[in-house]
């Protein structure tokens, strides 16, 4: 049986060393819980619905929810065994890619006690094919870029503000092609080509995250948000 089965107080301990969760932290004092991959996903998310609940359109009801990062898509089963089997009411949120797929896969082979209406991946509302999404593709690229220009050029000495462009219908972030998807990744193609090193994803994650909450953001970048925490809502 999974150790996270018993439902007495030592049962957390295994869940709160796995998730680098302190035994004072607030994750485990509400009922609702929504599972992320990282705590980029956390900042990100919790800076949208901060940001809806701030004009009016509290989708989740905030205070009562808590988003826990599992360290990766590769521990998210081990993470919903565990909620699960503690009567917790919650939702797991995956990235809509290859390894996103093969997480909701596994949790329906490993994990058949688990309510697959609890498994939500990402989606765009764009004409193209819902797929190689993660977090930050959720955001207009431009947005997203503008974020990564700003932690940067505070970040590094020698930086030059990165830029988004299109000729002859096809979209370049620098010299790199972009298709609205998986935009980090191009950008680390781009930092790696100027010898920048990686993508710092948590730091550009907070930078959101701190706009998102100051409320400095128009409504729009959030429209994808919209559509996924309406889902959420009705599953959690």
């Amino acid at each position: 049986m999974d150790e996270f089965h018993s439902s007495n107080t030592a049962s957390l301990e295994p869940l709160r060393n796995a998730l680098g969760i302190g035994i004072g932290s607030t994750p485990f004092a509400t009922k609702r819980k929504i599972l992320v991959e990282g705590p980029s996903d956390k900042y990100i998310l919790r800076g949208a619905i901060h940001y809806l609940d701030e004009r009016g359109k509290d989708i989740l009801q905030k205070n009562s929810i808590s988003i826990i990062p599992t360290g990766g898509a590769d521990k998210m089963v081990r993470a919903a065994k565990w909620v699960d089997s503690e009567n917790f009411s919650y939702v797991v949120v995956l990235d809509k890619d290859q390894k996103g797929d093969t997480v909701v896969n596994k949790l329906k082979t490993d994990a058949p006690e688990l309510n697959t209406e609890r498994i939500i991946q990402l989606k765009i509302n764009d004409e193209s094919v819902n797929q190689h999404i993660e977090i930050e593709d959720m955001m207009p690229a431009d947005f997203y870029i503008s974020c990564v220009n700003d932690v940067y050029k505070d970040e590094l000495d020698e930086y030059t503000p990165i830029e988004l462009s299109e000729e002859d219908s096809q979209k370049y972030i620098n010299s790199v092609e972009f298709n609205d998807r998986k935009i980090a990744s191009k950008i680390n193609q781009v930092f790696d080509s100027e010898g920048y090193g990686d993508l710092d994803k948590l730091m550009v994650a907070k930078e959101i995250g701190n706009r998102l909450i100051s409320g400095d953001v128009d409504e729009d970048v959030l429209s994808n948000f919209v559509i996924v925490l309406g889902e959420l809502a009705e599953r959690i």
